[in-house]
């Protein structure tokens, strides 16, 4: 009886492992079959197959454990084998979870394939692809250059650190906002949880000197978890309210104007794994008011008095804790000390220069290549033709033309 209950559970996880190598060859096969769209996606192509060939040799080695344990059953104690067992169930459920994220990005891949089969769009990614490379040698430093950053088309914006082992990392926009070229600039809150993870055990170090003990002493009388809400802190809330202020970092007022836009919702103190509405727009206004020199005060004023204007509409308490203005702070000011001065601020006249063209619709006096995409896009932020999509369409000619010399 006791060599049949083992024999079972090795054809058991035999029959898992069979079904796991299907997953596998069904997704190399797919992977074979997508087209090199661009450079970037060729590469991401080559890296998911390494993946794909990873997981299968460890499958393999672990039947191989399951054959010799088949054979050694009825010489060891049932004790032993059975613990033995359970340590390759464990490894077997490690490569399903694999297979899993493996599965899953090969299923977005295969919509932003479809996506791009569309001319149009598939333009505007391979722009976009370039505005984001381009990032690099703004931010040198900060960005690691050898790292492939791949732009994908979904159904919304986020991060993918799956294949960062591998020196890949996969930024997501939303096929709604590929013909939007303003919208582009919410890319860099994506980019800010590459930077947070680069950065994260600076960032967290510093976190708790000089946060933690805010947090604890502030908080009102018989609140219930303190250890808990610090938890909460260190996994969710500080890295979001640090890929905010990366955005800013790199977009200026730019990137506000776009985000307030995006995730705008009915009530701007509720909040999630996400900080409330309220936190992340004050640490935005906050950090900007702080860096940003006269070039871009008037389009500060206009959209922190626009905000402070719509927040006065809602009953709701206004930075309560723990999203208080000392703990927000704090936040910026260790993220200033680890980044320094903005980007953005360098190509200031640049941008203004821009977006009076843009405004004036004279898109024919920028010429290829005499600036950045990062430039043009800051600018058409900022421009009241910013929905004007004929005059994304024509920027998104040039960006891509950039690209080709």
């Amino acid at each position: 009886m006791y060599c049949d209950t083992k024999n079972n559970t090795n054809v058991f996880m035999q029959n898992i492992i069979t079904d796991l190598l299907a997953s596998l060859r069904f997704a190399k096969e797919n992977v074979r079959n997508f087209p090199d769209l661009y450079d970037e996606f060729a590469i991401l192509k080559e890296v998911i197959s390494k993946e794909i060939d990873s997981e299968v040799l460890r499958l393999h080695d672990i039947q191989k454990v399951l054959d010799l344990l088949k054979q050694i059953s009825t010489c060891f104690k049932s004790r032993k084998i059975t613990g033995l067992l359970s340590m390759v169930a464990k490894h077997i459920y490690v490569s399903k979870l694999r297979t899993q994220i493996i599965n899953s990005i090969i299923h977005l891949i295969h919509a932003h394939v479809s996506i791009c089969s569309t001319k149009t769009y598939k333009n505007a990614i391979i722009a976009l692809q370039y505005f984001i490379s381009c990032l690099k040698e703004i931010v040198d430093g900060f960005l690691e250059r050898s790292v492939n950053i791949v732009c994908l088309a979904s159904n919304d914006y986020f991060y993918s650190p799956v294949l960062k082992k591998r020196n890949n990392i996969i930024l997501s926009i939303p096929a709604r906002d590929l013909l939007k070229l303003w919208k582009w600039v919410l890319m860099f809150h994506e980019l800010g949880h590459y930077f947070f993870e680069l950065k994260k055990d600076e960032f967290l170090s510093r976190f708790r000197e000089s946060v933690s003990p805010i947090i604890s002493d502030s908080a009102p009388t018989g609140y219930a978890s303190i250890s808990g809400l610090q938890k909460i802190w260190e996994e969710h809330w500080l890295c979001e309210l640090i890929s905010d202020l990366f955005g800013t970092y790199l977009g200026g007022v730019s990137f506000t104007n776009a985000f307030v836009v995006e995730v705008f919702q009915d009530n701007p103190a509720r909040y999630t794994t996400h900080p409330p509405l309220d936190a992340r727009m004050y640490s935005q206004l906050k950090y900007l008011g702080s860096v940003c020199n006269k070039v871009f005060a008037k389009d500060l004023n206009i959209i922190r008095s626009s905000w402070y204007e719509f927040r006065k509409k809602f009953p709701s308490t206004y930075l309560a804790y723990p999203f208080t203005s000392r703990i927000l702070d704090e936040i910026i000011k260790i993220f200033n000390e680890v980044v320094g001065n903005p980007p953005f601020l360098n190509f200031a006249h640049d941008i203004l220069r821009l977006r009076e063209i843009i405004n004036e619709n004279k898109i024919d006096l920028i010429k290829n290549g005499e600036y950045k995409p990062y430039e043009i896009l800051l600018a058409l932020c900022l421009s009241k033709q910013r929905n004007n999509l004929i005059v994304n369409s024509q920027l998104l000619k040039i960006i891509r033309a950039d690209r080709q010399l």
